[in-house]
């Protein structure tokens, strides 16, 4: 496999399209960069290393930076083609892989966004396309537009397009080695459902109603895989809203805890002290983080 890394502007130095005809062969060499070859119509056979790559419409080919190879065609084949920067691409094993994919899960009640890692998606040599076609195939002609301008400014989309390419291509290579969700789908379902509610009057009644099921039930989902109450999570966001709003806003505490949920801002005041061992007021106050 082959590890993207974005952490730095991924960059296209050579992009365009080549048509085939029958009995087409074909010695070359990566050179310095790798070397994208993506199927558009017909097909050929790629080989390099002690492989061969049969490829056609709707399969990527990825061959390495510093890669000799031999192509050839019976049939015809056209192809688009871009060469990026060797820095980009890393091999690495399968082992490699599904360890870096092997994450820890992002606690559900966080406001902030997890560490973003660039380093962790995933190229397979030869990529069946399959119903991502459609999508490599309009990030390739966004390529070629901005290919044909050849302003700095079209060559930054250039290369944003190609990295947006590989991203989706990624993911489908990757989803073999990804960890399983952390949740069931339907409390994923309700985890969305109170993240876009839960400064309403939202109860464990309210939640059951909406999704069809027993209150029984989904508070067993919750005690077995948050470890709270569907009260507690609620709580939970609420007070995490609140704690942003302090430090960004200028409403006073009570309009604070009306407007994140809470109808009664000394209940709130105390729920707040409790989670973050200090009052409303001198959390504003201390500008704390």
């Amino acid at each position: 496999m082959l590890r993207l890394c974005l952490e730095q502007p991924l960059v296209t130095s050579m992009f365009g399209r080549f048509r085939q005809s029958h009995g087409w062969e074909h010695n070359g060499n990566s050179n310095r960069d790798h070397l994208l070859v993506v199927g558009l119509e017909g097909d050929a056979v790629f080989c390099f290393g002690e492989d061969t790559y049969p490829i056609r419409r709707g399969d990527l080919l990825i061959i390495p930076a510093g890669t000799f190879y031999t192509a050839d065609t019976r049939s015809g084949f056209e192809y688009d083609f871009l060469h990026i920067r060797p820095e980009a691409l890393r091999q690495v094993t399968e082992e490699e892989a599904r360890s870096a994919l092997t994450l820890p899960p992002v606690p559900p009640r966080n406001f902030l966004l997890p560490e973003t890692r660039y380093d962790c998606l995933f190229l397979d040599t030869l990529i069946h396309l399959e119903e991502a076609f459609e999508r490599v195939l309009f990030e390739l002609n966004h390529c070629r537009d901005y290919a044909a301008l050849a302003s700095p400014w079209d060559k930054a989309l250039l290369d944003l397009c190609v990295s947006q390419m590989l991203v989706e291509v990624s993911r489908r290579c990757s989803s073999q080695f990804a960890p399983a969700p952390a949740y069931p789908e339907l409390l994923s379902r309700m985890i969305l459902w109170i993240r876009q509610n839960f400064t309403g009057g939202i109860t464990l009644a309210d939640t059951a109603a909406h999704f069809q099921l027993s209150k029984a039930y989904v508070a067993r989902l919750f005690r077995t895989y948050l470890s709270m109450t569907l009260t507690e999570y609620v709580n939970e966001l609420r007070l995490q809203y609140a704690s942003e709003l302090l430090r960004l806003s200028t409403m006073n505490v009570s309009q604070i805890a009306v407007s994140v949920g809470f109808g009664n801002v000394y209940y709130f005041s105390r729920l707040f002290h409790r989670r973050f061992g200090i009052s409303p007021t001198d959390y504003r106050r201390q500008g704390c983080v």
